[in-house]
């Protein structure tokens, strides 16, 4: 009766390796040798809509970055002490008919000018905005 049963656990436990076996060959199976179909990808094109929208604001934006004097050089290499005084300036912007003096500004309700002092403008940055017209197309600057 030992016999016969021993026989039975090992029949059971062979059964189950096996099960295990094809069970895991099948995964592998699918897995890594069936073939896939690769389907190309379909680029669908981008299409910009590029007319001007109503009832969206729009706008221009002029940035004045930096504004550099290249005189100085010249200054620099003339005998004498003149490079020492800094050039007085300022600059007007013209968009569709807004003309900007960079030297009027308001501020806090006081008006002043201020013009630039210094042969470089370099972190002294302007920006002028204007609203467009509706469905204007260009602008001039």
């Amino acid at each position: 009766m030992f016999i016969r049963r021993k026989q039975k656990i090992l029949l059971v436990v062979s059964l189950l390796v096996i099960a295990c076996l094809l069970i895991s060959g099948t995964f592998v199976y699918f897995e890594y040798y069936a073939t896939k179909k690769i389907t190309p990808l379909v680029e669908t094109p981008i299409v910009i809509d590029d007319r001007i929208s109503p009832l969206e604001n729009q706008g221009l934006v002029l940035e004045v970055l930096r504004i550099r004097h290249r005189g100085l050089l010249d200054k620099l290499l003339k005998p004498g002490n003149s490079w020492k005084t800094n050039p007085s300036f300022y600059f007007i912007s013209n968009m569709d008919g807004l003309e900007y003096a960079s030297k009027d500004v308001t501020q806090h309700g006081r008006t002043a000018e201020i013009l630039f002092n210094t042969w470089d403008t370099m972190f002294e940055e302007n920006k002028i905005m204007k609203d467009a017209e509706e469905e204007q197309q260009t602008s001039t600057v």
